[in-house]
């Protein structure tokens, strides 16, 4: 119950703009220790995570190896080692959502309700997703020394977990100019309407197709089988549809805000960041027609939205947010892709992790 009271402060706080750096980091710091204080028998990859540690298995990328081989050196338990992980993760998460804007309260609610408890199970995605959002954060001033750190904590990410290499793309975009990314943007939203209105149509013949040219070329070997299961798993289409809706909603959102931005600002800056991103959310749909795991790629681009509107309510408006209309309607819009990341990272595609819910949150414990 301690989370839930947590998240209803937080929400009042962003609502109201009261103390928004402590209700915030008050509740990013609980969310760390909910994840740190995850177990076996209820986080569904909690056991392969403690044995990769405890047996010194290189399973995972080398960065992440490196903090295991360091953790196991000062004698720390997975249970001591993952724990630290965790704050280590929320505390990067902080600094760099903090970097951008300090309203803090509102991006971690709605972390709290979309993101969080899928970051409880994949702690190495939490830990990359961090360090992007920091990387992505020396991105608002436009010169060649931040922009060679981001790309080097992005490589730095990577080590953590491979999809940061994805990442590299939305900052390679970020060099274009903003009226160019807008016309960009505009033309992937059409693009990945007739892809999915195609894909609907002429689905069993597209399943086909893929798997042949999966199964020669692929690298992985069950990438021909996964484009079958997203079709004829009985919630595929719906998966994709209800992604499809996130990622449109959240375009939609962050174009007709840069409408408003002037260039050489930092609104200005940090919008040539987030419409690449918002893109990347849209390939990430079109990649769930091969494999529904890329729905993390979609969950990961989501956050930078949230940081981008409670950026730009900021920088815009000092009234309460009731006070503040347009505010209001645009926030309602982000409850939608908070409530539909949700689902689609907790009970869409992710099914083990629907039975986890009630213990990341410590509504139940596994001694019940």
């Amino acid at each position: 119950m301690t989370f839930i009271v947590i998240v209803i402060e937080n929400f009042l706080s962003m609502i109201t703009r009261l103390i928004p750096r402590i209700s915030g980091a008050i509740l990013f710091l609980f969310t760390a220790f909910l994840i740190g204080s995850g177990d076996a028998v209820t986080n569904p990859d909690y056991a392969l995570y403690m044995n990769s540690y405890e047996y010194k298995w290189s399973n995972f990328e080398s960065g992440y190896t490196l903090l295991s081989n360091v953790g196991r050196l000062l004698g720390l338990d997975y249970a001591g080692f993952r724990m630290i992980i965790a704050f280590l993760s929320v505390i990067i998460l902080m600094v760099g959502i903090l970097r951008i804007t300090n309203n803090l309260s509102f991006v971690a609610f709605f972390y709290a309700i979309s993101l969080f408890t899928i970051d409880a199970i994949q702690v190495r995605n939490s830990l990359m997703l961090s360090i992007v959002v920091l990387a992505f954060s020396f991105l608002i001033v436009r010169d060649w020394k931040h922009y060679l750190t981001a790309g080097v904590l992005l490589f730095l990410a990577s080590t953590i977990h491979s999809l940061a290499l994805a990442f590299f793309v939305p900052y390679l975009l970020s060099f274009f100019k903003l009226r160019i990314q807008r016309i960009m943007g505009s033309a992937m939203v059409i693009l990945s309407l007739i892809m999915l209105i195609v894909g609907e149509i002429f689905q069993e013949q597209l399943i086909s197709v893929l798997q042949f040219v999966l199964n020669i070329f692929g690298s992985r070997s069950d990438a021909g089988s996964n484009v079958a299961s997203v079709y004829t798993n009985s919630s595929g289409s719906i998966a994709i549809f209800a992604a499809f809706m996130v990622a449109i909603v959240s375009m939609l959102i962050v174009l007709y805000l840069s409408l408003e931005v002037e260039d050489n600002t930092k609104v200005g800056n940090l919008t040539q960041v987030v419409i690449p991103m918002v893109m990347l959310g849209l390939v990430a749909v079109m990649m769930m027609e091969t494999s529904s795991d890329y729905v993390r790629l979609l969950r990961n681009t989501s956050l930078f939205v949230f940081i981008y509107f409670a950026t730009f309510l900021g920088q815009r408006q000092q009234l309460p947010l009731w006070l503040n209309k347009r505010g209001t309607f645009f926030t309602v819009c982000l409850l939608l892709v908070a409530s539909v990341t949700f689902y689609l990272q907790n009970y869409a595609v992710y099914p083990a992790a629907t039975g986890a819910l009630p213990y990341t949150v410590q509504i139940r414990t596994n001694n019940e």
